[in-house]
């Protein structure tokens, strides 16, 4: 059978160009030939990067393309296609030969579209190493294939070392030790906010963000990044109008403050009825108004407020100032400024919490300022606590007086909540405890997650970290150098200026912070006060066993095991696994975030899969290193996307910190995506230690709905069940099946039966919104190890081991049994125990399906009667495979299908053969594989699909042909011919060539391009307008070069 070769159309292509001289043509000279690369999270050679590229020998484009980055008259050019998994993939040049030459030598340009007609979505310009993403407001179509053109940018010849490097990957990030796989998008870019400190997720979608410097409030999109000014409070603005003085103004008292206050316009929150058209649309923000006074060390002092703004619909701007706390104390350091509106336990009464650091009393330029964090009478290292709105028209208070709940612990005029507080900048609510947590700096270790409640001392600047550890006693006489404190090292000797009464020379280690002396005798004292009780922190980070060295030695805050968790947040999602109950809070020093699951009670943090000597660093996950300081957080409701907003300067580093792996990012706003975990050996690359999901008995339990699209199909994507943890996962195989709900029934009592079949206690149920997909999918099926021990311990269940586990699909839907009895029995691909196991009380078993509904669990003992004997193949006449099977007791026995690999992972049916159907004999079977010669690979691989009649099937082993290797050649037959010549020509690989038809004269007769496949190509010429006579025909290509006479009559 003669096959004919055509050129094909590709559509929705994006593409790239690099320019040449012609010389040998490369083979992809033009857009039809472009050559594919595979996108990866990285550059991998072979597939995402292509080495020892070339623009030698390219020619002109043939079509009209501009470009944003400009257009040469004439430009040779290379081309290659990927299919675009994300929107904003990167394309990378790199290893330019010494032929490109110049500045700005290299073009690329992206292009969507088809060959002929492109749209060009980014292009770049370089001399060494080019790089080029699409923008946010360009992207690329996802799942649409795509083309570079690569050219040369400036005039000249193309000549030899035209050479280069090829690399498109898309933005993914591996988020931690635990495996995780986000996206990342930049929604707002380097230095394009003025260092963004609080971001809050609003009811609208819209991220709710305050800029600390440029002291504005942004509405951002948590799509596209698009934003909107709705405050403006920065020096000199009429935002509000004019007029006014002192602290009643309420715009910026200065502008460009040197130094500059911590913080500044800072803490932002938002009133939880905003948008429920109850007239509550307010927003709360807390900011440095003015410089009071003040030099180094002995404080620079500033002046903070808190004011509640009025949201306006109409003009979407804040306005409607109402001052809420006039007279807060300020600093150049340690403002803290962090807040939130919770419902603290007892009651449901949402209040407005603040946290009022101890303004950096003790250490650098405020070393000499006094201390008053243990001072109640005090604002300065505390919490306060507000209410919402002015309680004035009930007890007739004004001022700062009619904000404070009049059960405020302290006194009922002041806002004090708590005491002891070093620099609280994060806060975390959890809606079904009701507890809120706050994140506190250590000093040189120690950094706290608190609980936060009323009347408690948390220490500071007495106690730091766990009271009972004593890592920071020292002398308490103050000035040796054993005198540990919380303030200032010893090996800092600033005097005071002036000179204040008992500090005297030397000053090494002197500040307003006293030495620590014993720890656990301060918490006792504390507790024998009338201050309230002292509370430990519920997590302390990173405790050495004494911190005396690091309080003497020189180096800097960059070797103190403290790395300033600010912001923090809670997920209280499920949508990726092991995270449901987790803090999470940002690193500044560090430039990380940092995880910590919780108890289900809250009041304990839960252990992690580290292992080592850092036993108290085996309860944190990091995630995202970075060089940039992570200021704060936010979670979206979808439970996949975290956003981020950074500082403007970066991070430093520290004992223990990985290298970074995003790049810096100034004053960015980053959004990470949850995508799934990545494939290792066809196997999931998800952690054991992560549980299996639980759920109420004898009822279906909702498991999460996930989308499976061209973001994430070719990774496994998780579902988890109701508390979080993984109940299954898909590989779609590169393939899109759209929202993805699931479901799982928990049987509690007898072990089930249906039809003398004894079943597992879990049955999981998975509905695709696309239901026909071309490639099996790869399912992985959790379940406990108590439900397969129950199973096991039945005598009736056919069970020994895990190993002879099934699963048994259908088509019900979820329930409390099996209903329909067309089922089908698949065999786990996954067959080596230690793969089946999941941590110590889970199992997973991982099936290849062809669709979707309800799996059960059940022995082998449901398998096919059917025996086989025997599978064998052999190559005959190096061009086909010869199958033969033998079996026996073929009770019920429907069809084989023979399947086919080249990679012995991915198969595809090929032909069906009938069974014989005869159970008190043997049947031989044989089937030809007669299309094996033209398969590109050397090595085959076949297995059987085994059918009974009531659809259960299984598989056979696998059997393995080596094919020979593939010489060049033609031959023409019949020859002579007559008018129309049937060449049959064998090439050793894939490559494009041309074929002519030459006289005894030299001259071309006819030619063309054809594409020539692996292995064996059959082309058709049609010559009956030339004369009789003898001719040639040539094949030639970058990789065939071949020439046969023959004679036409």
């Amino acid at each position: 059978m003669r096959s004919k070769i055509k050129i094909l159309t590709l559509s929705s292509l994006c593409i790239f160009f690099i320019s040449g001289l012609l010389l040998a043509q490369p083979a992809n000279n033009n857009c039809a030939n472009a050559r594919l690369i595979t996108t990866d999270s990285a550059c991998v050679t072979g597939t995402s990067r292509l080495t020892a590229q070339t623009l030698t020998g390219a020619t002109n484009q043939v079509y009209t393309l501009t470009s944003a980055c400009g257009q040469l008259a004439t430009a040779s050019d290379v081309w290659y296609k990927f299919v675009a998994k994300t929107k904003n993939p990167s394309v990378i040049i790199s290893n330019p030969g010494t032929g490109w030459g110049g500045i700005g030598s290299v073009r690329i340009q992206i292009f969507s579209g088809t060959c002929g007609s492109f749209t060009e979505k980014a292009c770049g310009v370089g001399s060494t190493t080019v790089f080029v993403t699409p923008s946010l407001a360009n992207p690329l179509p996802v799942g649409d294939t795509c083309y570079i053109r690569i050219h040369k940018n400036v005039a000249g010849a193309i000549a030899a070392n035209h050479t280069f490097d090829i690399c498109v990957t898309d933005p993914l990030e591996k988020g931690s030790r635990m495996n995780e796989i986000f996206s990342q998008t930049v929604l707002s870019g380097p230095s394009a906010l003025n260092y963004p400190w609080e971001i809050t997720y609003g009811h609208d979608d819209s991220l709710w963000i305050t800029e600390s410097r440029g002291y504005k409030v942004y509405k951002m999109s948590s799509v596209n990044g698009g934003k909107r000014t709705v405050l403006d409070l920065a020096f000199g603005s009429t935002w509000l109008g004019t007029g006014g003085t002192g602290d009643d103004t309420l715009t910026a008292r200065q502008s460009g403050w040197n130094p500059w206050p911590q913080g500044g316009f800072a803490g932002l929150a938002i009133h939880p009825r905003f948008g429920d058209a109850s007239n509550h649309d307010f927003v709360y923000v807390t900011y440095v108004h003015r410089y009071l006074s003040g030099t180094s060390p002995n404080g620079i002092i500033y002046r903070n407020k808190i004011v509640r703004f009025t949201y306006n619909n109409a003009t979407y701007r804040l306005e409607s100032p109402v001052i809420v706390e006039n007279d807060l104390p300020g600093s150049k350091d340690h403002n803290s400024q962090r807040m939130i509106i919770a419902p603290v336990a007892p009651g449901n009464t949402s209040y407005l919490f603040m946290a009022s650091g101890d303004m950096g009393a003790g250490q650098y330029e405020n070393r000499y300022r006094p201390m008053h964090s243990q001072n109640p009478a005090s604002l300065e290292g505390k919490i306060l606590r507000y209410n919402l709105e002015s309680d004035n028209p009930v007890t007739n208070e004004t001022g700062p007086a009619e904000w404070v709940p009049n059960d405020n612990p302290y006194s009922a005029t002041s806002p004090v909540w708590n005491i002891g507080m070093r620099n609280n900048q994060g806060f975390a609510y959890d809606t079904a405890t009701k507890i809120l947590y706050g994140s506190s700096h250590g000093a040189y270790s120690d950094d706290e997650i608190n609980i936060i409640e009323g009347f408690k001392n948390y220490g500071h600047p007495l106690i730091i970290g766990y009271a009972g550890d004593g890592n920071y006693n020292g002398n308490p006489a103050i000035g040796t150098n054993t005198s540990v404190s919380g303030g200032s090292p010893y090996n800092d000797a600033t005097a005071p200026n002036p000179t204040l009464p008992g500090f005297t020379a030397p000053y090494g280690g002197k500040s307003t912070c006293p030495p620590i002396g014993n720890e656990a005798t301060n918490r006792d004292n504390i507790n024998l006060g009338t201050t309230g009780q002292y509370k430990d922190p519920l997590f302390s980070a990173y405790a050495l066993p004494s911190i005396l060295t690091t309080w003497q030695a020189p180096g800097g805050n960059a070797n103190w095991r403290s790395e300033g968790w600010s912001g923090l947040d809670i997920y209280q999602n499920k949508i990726i696994p092991g995270w449901n109950r987790s803090l999470v809070a940002g690193g500044l020093k560090w430039g990380r975030l940092i995880r910590l699951k919780l108890n289900a009670a809250g009041t304990a943090t839960l252990p992690s899969n580290a292992t080592g000597s850092n036993a108290n660093e085996g309860d944190t996950i990091t995630y995202f290193q970075s060089v940039n300081r992570y200021r704060d957080l936010a979670f979206a409701p979808n439970g996949k996307d975290i956003f981020l907003v950074m500082d403007n300067n970066s991070a430093t580093s520290g004992p223990g910190v990985g290298n970074p792996t995003v790049a810096a990012c100034p004053g960015c706003v980053v959004k990470y995506s949850f995508l799934g975990y990545n494939d290792a050996a066809g196997l999931s690359t998800i952690p054991k230690t992560i549980p299996v999901a639980d759920g109420a008995v004898n009822t279906c339990n909702p498991g999460t709905t996930v989308t499976i699209d061209g973001s994430n199909n070719f990774l496994w994507v998780p579902i988890t069940g109701p508390d979080g943890n993984i109940m299954a996962e898909i590989h779609a195989m590169g393939q899109s099946l759209g929202a993805v709900t699931s479901s799982f029934y928990k049987n509690s009592g007898a072990i089930r039966v249906k039809g003398g079949v004894h079943y597992l206690d879990r049955n999981i149920t998975i509905t695709p919104a696309v239901t026909s997909f071309a490639t099996p999918v790869k399912v992985r099926l959790y379940l406990s190890k108590a439900e397969f021990d129950a199973l096991a311990a039945d005598p009736l269940s056919g069970l020994g081991s895990v190993l002879q586990l099934k699963v048994i699909k259908n088509n019900d839907p979820c329930g409390s049994s099996i209903v329909s009895t067309t089922t089908t029995l698949l065999a786990p691909t996954n067959t080596l125990l230690a793969d089946l196991q999941h941590g110590a009380n889970g199992y997973v078993l991982q099936v290849n399906v062809t669709g979707f509904s309800s799996f059960y669990f059940a022995a082998s003992n449901a398998t096919l009667p059917l025996q086989l004997l025997t599978f064998t193949g052999t190559l005959k006449n190096n061009t086909t495979t010869n199958l033969n099977w033998k079996t026996t007791n073929e009770l019920n026995t429907s069809h084989f299908i023979v399947e086919r690999s080249t990679d012995a992972q991915q198969y595809a049916p090929i032909g069906t053969v009938t069974a014989n159907g005869t159970p008190s004999s043997e049947s031989n079977y044989t089937f030809d594989d007669l299309n094996v010669a033209d398969l590109e690979s050397q090595q085959v691989y076949y297995r059987l699909k085994m059918f009974d009649k009531n659809g259960i099937y299984r598989y056979s082993n696998i059997v393995k042909v080596t094919l020979p290797g593939l010489q060049n050649d033609i031959t023409i037959s019949p020859n002579p011919v007559g008018s129309e010549v049937n060449a049959a020509i064998i090439s050793a690989e894939a490559c494009s060539a041309e074929w002519a038809i030459i006289d005894n004269g030299g001259r071309v007769m006819l030619q063309n391009n054809t594409l020539l496949k692996k292995g064996t190509n059959a082309l058709g010429i049609y010559i009956g307008q030339l004369a009789a006579g003898s001719y040639y025909m040539t094949v030639k290509g970058e990789c065939i070069d071949l020439k046969i006479k023959f004679q036409k009559m």
